[in-house]
């Protein structure tokens, strides 16, 4: 390791760097360690190099203007530069939340205390100059009117996209150079990126060795808006990239390719910023914890896999000065107990607990959501199974209302008046056999290797749950493609604890007021979403009870047969188990104090619940994008199987698309309203319900806030018009391995879903096949016209005769699809590359579900743990794996009862 200590700098120039080795992850991460870098003013990292040029002038600026967020780390740098300048720094910004305008801190608190003059702006005024969510890239966004701000000062884009820039970064690139010229072979060096201003230097000055590859990783957005803002500063600041993103930095997403939502409380890049500190590495809760998810899940897995044959270098772009706000938020949402301070490093926990307020304080406005927005968080604080009472915190039994009718717990009725019902599991498996576990979730709970293979946990996850455990099953309502059905509840599902910020239930051990004459034991079933990069629910564990249940199945034709099954009980996990149907219940039932509960509402209200019911809204549209991405149909899109926090809920009759057919429903009784193509209209179907409960909330609200009707018909409108974004949901950029999306695009994607349903042959074309293949061609037309008959063949299992009034129509469809793909110029490694990333080689078939438990029915385990291992990784190629694993379903599976329909 190279030494370590702060570079500090003159105004002119810095001292370089170090380079240090961690170890992490069982592999050794070299980083760029530029957090050590600091100027006279007390600027340091990231923001030193791009400030550099700022602090030399000579003679300095009387006065700074900029933009941005309320806790910016460019804010406060800025305000340190215009401090030592003696010059005015004035900072347009958005209104503050209340909380933060009486107790300002972390870098507001900095930059206020060095002079900062705030301009707050209305939001509606702040997006007309600045273009709050992204419709305006930093590098271009307009200074504001002189009546603002005096045409003397100096004015700097968001974040310091701008050329000023470039001289602190052209000298990070000439360390790199320097450092790397006595080595040998390739040098991947990555960015957390924000708006890629460093990224795009960085490439620019080191364009000239070959042996480099700069990758910027988006920490807000996807790779699209990131590539976006680097053309924009390109031209800003003349630069010769032009429409070419070849001379671009390379993009490095998670696989699945979603936007990264800058700022949301996170528990998965919580527990990497501990993960790093417990490794010595101390970095920033914002940009860094998801660059090196994304590191590790990329150009790291191929490393260790023998796959990479390049040294990867990550810069460490500092930034720890926001680390007190970040950790300020996740404390406000009431999760101080998940924050280990064991793994800060003593300087973030003296900053943090000397400025965050105990979890009692009031929340801040843009904290104040639904309990299932708001406890998204999973820690790593260790717990075993003998501390679980001590362990849970049950913040849904707190701040919700039980039933307390003193009826039997497991008598199937009417539950009214109670958001939840006290019941335990009641049927112990006789002899549980653990199947398999996640160690991946295992450890967002807190939960050794050692704690899940002990006898302890078999115990509890087959059912065995001791009496100081707090166990529950909530009640919900139910509409079926917009029509009321009444009460539904948990009726197979108890939840045993909130633990580290995730709720864990038990789903078949035992019947519950809610389970309507069903027997309360689960199927060996799973999933794999979690890898596909869709928000879901999580599988602990699988326990095997050691008897058999009754369960239907279906054939291709609908016909029922009933056979036995091996009984388990699986133990998932999410952020929260709340549901659309909550709300509708009690909005059904007009019992106004329970629907208000589940908010969790703080006055002032009424705007906070149209933000609120936005964020539903969009989280469900992401979530449908994604399964029609990955081809999954839900099969059952009540609205009691849609949850509030965005995830994959319910995976009764489930199934992934194999033959393309839109109208595809693996429930028997789910009928084209629930088909594969119809999921966003069945979305958003379900919001629009939810948004007649949420608009009489809103009503009640405007009511006690003294709205006018006109402005509570306003806010009830926002939220019926968020309701409509589901049905705009679609991956179908990154399927066609696209750059931009317009008419033209969206006409090929409608077409090419016409030809796959109408012209694919005796067959059928497999979905998630063909989309792989096409990724895998190159436009040299070697198959007598169109390019695309080894992805036809592949997608059928074989060549086959086509008609040939279906051949012609390819060829056309492939011509026009060519012809897009040339005109956007883009490299074509690039296009296959990202195609890769969206379209998996790899899905759960039911086949290989059936095969996998049906040997866990006679003891063999091991297809499970194979069937684990391979869709740990769906996006990436795996020799070793069986080849019919990423083939279309074999024939003898086609009509198999229980692979086709479910019940």
């Amino acid at each position: 390791m190279l030494a370590v200590g702060v570079c500090h700098g003159t105004a002119h120039q810095l001292a370089a760097s170090p380079i240090e080795a961690f170890s992490l992850r069982g592999t050794q991460l070299l980083v760029k360690r530029d957090d050590r870098l600091a100027l006279g003013s007390g600027v340091s990292g990231n923001k030193a190099r791009k400030l550099l040029a700022l602090e030399a002038m000579s003679p300095g600026p009387s006065l700074i203007g900029s933009f941005g967020g309320h806790q910016s780390n460019a804010m406060a740098a800025l305000a340190a530069v215009a401090d030592a300048h003696g010059a005015r720094f004035l900072y347009f910004t958005k209104p503050l939340p209340r909380w933060l305008a009486a107790a300002p801190s972390g870098n507001l608190e900095r930059a206020l205390s060095l002079g900062m003059e705030l301009v707050e702006l209305a939001d509606a005024e702040y997006a007309s100059l600045f273009g709050a969510g992204g419709g305006v890239l930093p590098a271009v966004a307009p200074r504001p009117p002189a009546a603002l701000l005096p045409p003397e000062a100096l004015w700097l884009p968001q974040g310091g996209a701008a050329a000023l820039a470039e001289p602190g970064v052209a000298t990070l690139a000439r360390e790199v150079r320097e450092w790397w010229q006595p080595r040998s072979g390739r040098l991947d060096l990555v960015v957390p990126a924000g708006t890629g201003t460093t990224a795009l230097f960085l490439a620019r000055h080191l364009s000239q060795t070959s042996a480099v590859t700069v990758w910027a990783v988006p920490c807000v957005g996807d790779g699209d808006y990131i590539e976006a803002q680097m053309l924009a500063l390109d031209r800003c600041t003349g630069g010769a990239v032009g429409t070419n993103r070849k001379a671009l930095p390379r993009t490095l997403a998670m696989p699945g390719g979603a936007a990264h939502h800058f700022g949301a409380l996170d528990g998965e890049e919580l527990a990497m910023w501990q993960e790093a500190a417990r490794a010595g590495l101390d970095v920033d809760l914002l940009y860094a914890p998801h660059a090196l998810r994304v590191l590790f899940d990329t150009l790291l897995s191929h490393e260790r896999a023998g796959e990479g044959d390049a040294t990867t270098l990550y810069l460490h772009t500092g930034g720890l000065e926001g680390v007190e706000s970040q950790l300020r938020r996740y404390r406000r949402a009431g999760w101080e107990a998940h924050i280990s301070d064991s793994v800060c490093s003593a300087a973030t926990v003296s900053a943090a607990t000397s400025m965050i307020p105990p979890p009692s304080a009031a929340r801040s406005a843009s904290s104040v959501t639904a309990h299932g927005l708001r406890r998204t968080l999973a820690t790593i604080s260790a717990v075993a199974i003998g501390d679980w009472p001590s362990a849970v915190d049950n913040s849904l039994l707190r701040e919700l209302v039980p039933d307390e009718s003193g009826k039997p717990p497991q008598l199937s009725r009417e539950v009214r008046g109670a958001h939840y019902v006290s019941v335990r599991p009641s049927v112990p498996a006789p002899a549980p056999r653990l199947v398999a576990y996640s160690s991946e979730v295992a450890s967002s709970l807190g939960l050794s290797a050692e704690t899940c293979e002990s006898d302890e946990f078999l115990q509890f996850f087959a059912g065995k749950v001791p009496e100081a455990v707090p166990c529950w099953a909530t009640s919900y309502g139910a509409s079926f493609a917009g029509r009321y059905g009444g009460q539904r509840g948990d009726g197979r599902a108890i939840s045993v604890g909130q633990v580290n910020g995730l709720e864990v239930q038990l789903k078949g051990a035992g019947t519950t007021p809610f389970s309507r004459r069903f027997d309360g034991r689960a199927v060996l079933r799973s999933s794999a979403m979690h890898h596909l990069g869709v928000p879901t629910t999580r599988a602990l564990a699988v326990v095997a009870s050691g008897d058999t249940v009754q369960r239907a199945w279906y054939d291709s034709q609908g016909r029922e047969r009933v056979g036995l099954e091996p009984g388990a009980v699986g133990a998932r996990v999410a952020p929260s188990f709340l549901r659309f149907g909550q709300f509708e219940l009690f909005y059904q039932r007009d019992e106004p104090a329970l629907l208000r509960a589940l908010a969790e509402p703080e006055a002032p209200l009424s705007r906070l619940l149209v933000l609120l019911f936005r964020e539903v809204c969009e989280r469900q549209a992401r979530l449908v994008a994604e399964w029609l991405r990955v081809g999954y149909c839900q099969g059952n899109m009540n609205s009691d199987n849609s949850a509030l926090c965005g995830v994959t809920l319910d995976y009764g009759p489930f199934g992934f698309l194999e033959r393309f057919d839109p109208m595809h429903c693996p429930w028997v009784g789910g009928g084209a309203e629930y088909s594969f193509g119809r999921q966003p209209q069945a979305a958003a179907i379900n919001l629009s319900i939810l948004s007649e409960a949420w608009a009489d909330l809103l009503r009640a609200v405007a009511t006690e806030e003294g709205l006018t009707r006109a402005e509570a018909d306003e806010a009830v409108q926002q939220t019926r018009e968020g309701a409509r974004l589901a049905e705009k949901s679609s991956g179908a950029p990154r399927k066609l391995g696209l750059v931009s999306w317009d008419d033209d695009a969206a006409e090929l994607w409608t077409s090419l879903f016409g030809l796959m349903a109408t012209r694919s042959g005796p067959q059928g074309i497999d979905f998630t096949v063909f989309f792989r293949s096409l990724g895998d061609l190159t436009n040299d037309l070697p198959d007598g016209g169109d390019g695309l008959a080894a992805a036809r063949a592949a997608a059928i299992g074989g060549a086959a005769e086509w008609p040939q009034e279906h051949l012609e129509a390819w060829r056309e469809w492939a011509a026009r699809y060519w012809g897009r793909v040339g005109a956007e110029a883009r490299p074509d490694g690039e296009r296959r590359r990202e195609m890769a990333a969206a379209n998996p080689k790899y899905i759960l078939r039911n086949w290989m579900l059936a095969e996998a438990y049906e040997a866990a029915e006679r003891g063999d385990s091991s297809a499970v743990h194979a069937l684990h291992a391979l869709l740990r990784s769906p996006y990436e190629e795996q020799p070793s794996a069986d080849p019919r694993y990423a083939q279309p379903t074999p024939d003898w599976a086609r009509g198999r009862p229980g692979l086709a329909f479910m019940s």
